[in-house]
């Protein structure tokens, strides 16, 4: 997951998927962006525990996070429909043959 984690982002979905796939070994769960707001990172970081399969880097330049797309198997994205644009990270992740998931739904020609 690469955003700014606001609500719309749902991150609270990907630390869950994170906490359902803690058996499947050898797969980790990397969560980039920036906490907005004190609460909402404490509330996050609290619910991520001690994950084993499950590590927050943080806000990183995009530079880095072109890196970390070049050595990802899947980008998840969770971030709702409502408010938001297309996601510019899909593209990123095709760019480089990453396989996207997503939880929202996105209707094109309807």
């Amino acid at each position: 997951m690469v955003a700014n984690l606001k609500p719309a982002k749902r991150p609270e979905l990907f630390i869950a998927l994170a906490k359902r796939c803690i058996s499947l070994k050898d797969t980790r769960f990397l969560m980039v962006g920036a906490l907005v707001g004190q609460a909402i990172r404490n509330a996050l970081l609290t619910q991520a525990g001690n994950l084993p399969n499950f590590h927050y880097a943080g806000a990183v330049p995009l530079e880095e996070v072109n890196r970390l797309l070049d050595s990802a198997h899947i980008f998840v994205n969770t971030s709702s429909a409502n408010g938001e644009g297309f996601p510019n990270t899909f593209i990123q992740s095709w760019l480089r043959g990453v396989p996207v998931i997503s939880f929202r739904l996105i209707l094109i020609g309807c």
